[in-house]
């Protein structure tokens, strides 16, 4: 006895989506060589040749590592217009509670400038900076210097005042 033959195939395949997916197209991946100024360096040399110092603080302050409790959106702004004294007690009690030392300070000092006080910051001369006492006097200086000449062209007008007044 032999065997009777295989039913026929069901015309079902057709019918059902999943079996006729159509293949996947693989995008085809075209190497892009990169073209760069410093191709023949080594990544070191790359860094110190294209490394410009933008920063007052020294080398050793910039190398300062972040306290890992430092969350800078707490940290006090000064835009140049409050007492800098008391921002300046309120900006190093914020850093020492995160664990930060005086380095810290001066290196994080920059994200709690704005304005005018972030203009007197970007004009001390690069790497000039070694300490944060020596940060915390330049600034006092600034502003106070500044806040004297603001005062003096505030009372420029009301000196015109008195002058027209007695004539």
């Amino acid at each position: 006895m032999q065997a009777p033959p295989p039913p026929p195939p069901k015309e079902t395949a057709t019918t059902d989506p999943l079996r006729h997916v159509p293949p996947r197209v693989r995008p085809r991946i075209i190497p892009i060589k990169e073209i760069s100024d410093y191709s023949e360096l080594d990544d070191d040399e790359h860094y110190q040749r294209g490394y410009q110092q933008r920063t007052p603080l020294s080398e050793e302050l910039e190398e300062i590592q972040w306290p890992h409790r430092l969350n800078p959106v707490v940290l006090p702004q000064f835009d140049g217009e409050s007492d800098p004294k008391e921002v300046l007690l309120k900006y190093e009690a914020t850093i020492e509670a995160a664990g930060g030392g005086t380095a810290c300070k001066a290196k994080a000092l920059v994200l709690a400038l704005r304005g005018l006080a972030q203009r007197l910051y970007a004009n001390i001369p690069s790497g000039s900076i070694l300490s944060w006492n020596q940060l915390c006097s330049q600034l006092r200086a600034s502003f106070s210097s500044h806040k004297a000449q603001r005062s003096h062209i505030m009372q420029l007008p009301q000196l015109e005042a008195r002058k027209l007044d007695t004539t």
